[in-house]
């Protein structure tokens, strides 16, 4: 960068794999935490279940770090309700560009709240790099600057500086859409239409 004079600084933190390797690099304090903070990246195994998840994220907790869940687009398994859940733990939840791109279940989320950070997920110039104009574009489009700039700038300045983010999560509109597709609701449904039939 300095042969290129691109000004910009560069801060040390890597993602976590969390497997039993992951594990034993955050207990023996082995792992590089996003600018030297409580905040870690955290991937998970693609095919984990619910439960294992929450309790894998608790024990971080426990060691005193503050999860990142990474790439939240890439885990099948994770839906409203689960991601909810997450939430309510305090965990936080980045998702990268590439997957936001036309991903309308994403930019519900982030409407609702439940997404802290998009960020680009570039590894190197060769791997994972791409262009990034196209999703911002439409992330003008589809949230507005104050949200766009929440989740690209002021975010992850707290996370660099070990500061709180504040959440903003919209309960009710989460709730009224769980009940929507609750069972509990269809049951409901279908006494009702027994009834009148």
């Amino acid at each position: 960068m300095k042969i290129e004079k691109i000004d910009m600084e560069v801060l040390e933190g890597n993602e976590l794999f969390l497997d039993s390797d992951g594990f034993k690099a955050l207990k023996e304090k082995k792992v590089k935490t996003l600018n030297n903070t409580d905040y870690i990246l955290i991937e998970i195994i693609p095919n984990m279940n619910e439960k294992l998840v929450k309790r894998d994220l608790k024990k971080v907790m426990k060691l005193g770090y503050k999860p990142i869940l990474a790439h939240i687009e890439r885990y099948p398994f994770i839906d409203l309700k689960f991601l909810y859940k997450l939430k309510k733990m305090g965990i936080l939840i980045q998702t990268n560009f590439e997957g936001l791109k036309n991903n309308d279940t994403l930019y519900n989320w982030i409407e609702l709240g439940l997404i802290n950070v998009v960020a680009s997920d570039t590894h190197n110039i060769k791997h994972r790099s791409y262009d990034v104009d196209d999703v911002l574009n439409e992330m003008d489009d589809r949230l507005g600057i104050k949200i766009k700039e929440r989740l690209l700038i002021k975010n992850p300045e707290k996370i660099i500086n070990n500061e709180e983010i504040l959440e903003t999560i919209d309960e009710e509109k989460i709730n009224n859409l769980l009940y929507k597709n609750s069972s509990v609701r269809h049951f409901f449904q279908k006494l009702k239409s027994k009834k009148n039939n």
